[in-house]
């Protein structure tokens, strides 16, 4: 179960970088970004980290400074873009892509 929940989720999340770059670049199809993108994730990945004791560490000490951050800096981002886009729909007329 929880190699087929690892592998759904980062399936997801995999797509849906892969579909927002396609997006954020205003590429027509996004499948030629799939196999860079996947190259640049291994590569960050191995990158940030480079070995068992390292993660056992990160696991440790990081989870209580990143996670509140992330829960409230994520959320905060898009409900600001949320408003601009908003406003910018009524202010202009249509909204730019």
């Amino acid at each position: 179960m929880w190699v087929l929940g690892n592998f759904v989720r980062i399936s997801i999340l995999y797509y849906a970088a892969v579909l927002s770059f396609g997006q954020c670049f205003q590429l027509s199809d996004y499948r030629p970004a799939v196999f860079p993108l996947g190259i640049l994730i291994v590569v960050f990945s191995i990158w940030a980290v480079p070995n068992y004791s390292i993660l056992g560490f990160m696991a440790k000490t990081l989870p209580p400074f990143y996670k509140p951050l992330l829960m409230t800096l994520i959320p905060l981002c898009l409900f600001i873009a949320a408003v601009l886009r908003k406003r910018k729909m009524i202010g202009g007329g249509e909204p730019s892509p």
